[in-house]
């Protein structure tokens, strides 16, 4: 009786043995798997850092025309699950995402905003450039008034509007991190229709101007204030959307 007890507790003990054995390589094996998934991560993540590098380096107009291809490469690379890393790494790739979206997203918009005072210096002076002026705020609108010709075709399926394209990335698109009723999703719709209104008032008093309306000169200094505030606030709203705290001064 003792020897089949015995015999039993010693297959039990093999047994238990057996089962330690598989947890252990089971566990071992998920563990491979979670190094593989995690270095392949962060490869993913270096390449789009270095494509982001590439662009800036080809200068901003340049990074502006493919932001919205960029900005899709980047979500699905940190659009996945969360990995079984540790919680710095994640911390940093999450980082290296907001950062990288940040890039592309506001880099546009201060890029518009540059060319925006190119449009206010030909208007001034003796000799003002209307007809320049209203071609220069074309190209500072970011296609936002009329498409480049270029783009016209294009146009009739896709929005061409950089503030356009940049908006439904922050809020329906990889970018998008409130819904639709919280205060940075209405703050930066409001701040685009005004950005747009204030763009298409400039327009008009261009227009006005270059045929000779001597009113619309004068209004032109005090609309183009406005239409930098609504830039300026439009830029804000994409930072807090992105989780910053909004300053114009951030370097990105």
């Amino acid at each position: 009786m003792n020897s089949v007890a015995c015999t039993t507790s010693v297959s039990h003990m093999a047994l238990r043995q057996q089962r330690h054995l598989a947890t252990d390589k089971s566990f071992m094996t998920r563990s491979r798997k979670a190094g593989q998934t995690c270095r392949k991560s962060a490869r993913v993540f270096m390449a789009v850092k270095e494509n982001r590098d590439r662009f800036v380096e080809k200068g901003v107009s340049t990074m502006r025309r493919d932001v919205l291809a960029t900005i899709v490469f980047g979500a699905s690379a940190f659009g996945m699950e969360p990995l079984p890393c540790e919680a710095g790494v994640l911390d940093s790739l999450k980082d290296m995402k907001r950062d990288n979206n940040a890039k592309f997203l506001v880099g546009p918009i201060r890029l518009s905003r540059q060319r925006m005072f190119t449009v206010l210096a030909l208007t001034e002076g003796n000799s003002p450039e209307y007809g320049e002026a209203r071609a220069a705020l074309q190209k500072a609108s970011l296609d936002c008034l009329e498409p480049a010709s270029g783009l016209t075709g294009y146009a009739k399926f896709r929005d061409v509007c950089t503030y356009g394209i940049v908006y439904k990335s922050v809020t329906k698109g990889p970018a998008a991190m409130h819904e639709s009723d919280s205060p940075e999703f209405k703050e930066i719709t409001n701040s685009i229709v005004a950005l747009i209104r204030g763009l298409k008032n400039l327009d008009a008093l261009l227009a006005s101007s270059a045929e000779g309306d001597a009113e619309a000169p004068k209004l032109f200094s005090s609309n183009f204030s406005s239409t930098i505030a609504a830039l300026d606030r439009f830029e804000l709203a994409i930072q807090s959307c992105l989780g910053y705290e909004p300053d114009l001064d951030r370097v990105l």
